[in-house]
């Protein structure tokens, strides 16, 4: 039987693999919110599992993962201005 530990380190490294794996659906890596849905985890969770937890799991695994987090985050006012432009589109 697999302990809470494992389960939680299991997860860790599941996200990093998804998060780490590029898109074909306009956007380049999926963001932590596409990650905490599909492992059905807050965003918290998932950012916790993502910072704090993988570094001590896989190293080298954690700092692809922190790539992948800097570049949405650079990418975060670029969709904030597509989100915007789509809400005023369809008020006209």
């Amino acid at each position: 039987m697999i302990d809470r530990k494992e389960r939680i380190d299991e997860r860790a490294l599941s996200q990093a693999l998804f998060i780490t794996r590029p898109r074909s659906e306009g956007k380049k890596f999926p963001t932590i919110r596409d990650t905490s849905k599909k492992f059905g985890v807050s965003k918290t969770t998932t950012h916790l599992d993502l910072t704090k937890r993988l570094p001590r799991i896989d190293p080298i695994m954690a700092e692809r993962v922190a790539a992948v987090l800097r570049y949405n985050k650079s990418m975060g006012p670029e969709r904030g201005g597509k989100a915007t432009k789509r809400k005023y589109e369809t008020a006209q």
